[in-house]
């Protein structure tokens, strides 16, 4: 009977909030754009405690807070005719805390409740990444028509519970036969870092012989997604105001993000 109000008194407050100064400039063939940047994201989740215990045999209380502060710049220089040369970096660092407080009913081995008195589980972790990368690049008009894309990014990605780093390959071509048609194909190696959020083994040992204890206590950090991409597509414009597209693409990933 109360099964459609089971969530009403439950309270969830989400905010993020940027802050970037930049600074541009100009020089003959020369420009480049140096920016600062500031992010903070707070998740505070209440739980409705009488239903949340009765339905589910678990009531969470979750304030999760994330600052990451970072610097990019991005420059371009147009050598001749022929080549633009692009480079820049990016760096940033990120602090992340998860304090919950979860009320659960005690249980025997086999997952039966052996109690009717909810107890409460403190658990307080945070966790911490550095995250930097720097590329080169060169746009080589080679032909009036055709025009190459080829460069190398080089990224590091350092946490308390994760160091990897790749050099990453890119070349895109670019075909346009006329004023109204344009062929694309080109490659990329991508390096995604994972959100700054780790689960620790030991949180979950918190919750043996209780009634949110998980369906088993196998964990491993989160990973960065590395991934080979491929890209074919033409574009044309068939009036004015409209053009027409076909894009194909491939992608291979390994420890893929989930979205």
């Amino acid at each position: 009977a109360n099964a459609d109000s089971q969530f009403v008194n439950e309270n969830q407050n989400e905010q993020e909030y940027y802050t970037v100064v930049s600074l541009q400039k100009t020089m003959d063939n020369f420009s480049f754009q140096l920016s600062a940047f500031s992010r903070y994201g707070l998740l505070d989740f209440s739980p409705d405690f009488l239903n949340d215990m009765i339905f589910q045999g678990v009531a969470g209380e979750v304030y999760n807070n994330f600052v990451t502060n970072g610097l990019q710049f991005d420059s371009s220089l147009k050598a001749n005719e022929q080549h633009t040369i692009r480079a820049g970096f990016l760096v940033d660092y990120t602090t992340e805390n998860l304090n919950t407080t979860t009320a659960v009913v005690p249980t025997d081995s086999d997952g039966n409740q052996i109690s009717s008195v909810p107890m409460n589980i403190t658990d307080d972790s945070s966790n911490r990444a550095t995250e930097a990368g720097v590329y080169l690049q060169d746009e080589w008009k080679l032909t009036p028509k055709v025009t190459v894309n080829y460069g190398l990014r080089l990224d590091r990605f350092d946490a308390n519970f994760d160091h990897e780093g790749q050099l990453s390959p890119r070349i895109n071509l670019v075909y346009k036969p006329d004023d109204k048609t344009t062929f694309h194909a080109g490659y990329a190696r991508y390096f995604v870092p994972p959100p700054v959020q780790d689960v620790h083994p030991s949180t979950l040992t918190l919750f043996s012989n209780t009634t949110n204890a998980p369906a088993n206590f196998l964990d491993g950090p989160p990973r960065v997604e590395k991934s080979h991409y491929f890209d074919v597509g033409v574009t044309r414009q068939i009036s004015k105001p409209w053009e027409v597209g076909f894009d194909a693409f491939y992608k291979h990933a390994r420890d893929m993000i989930d979205l």
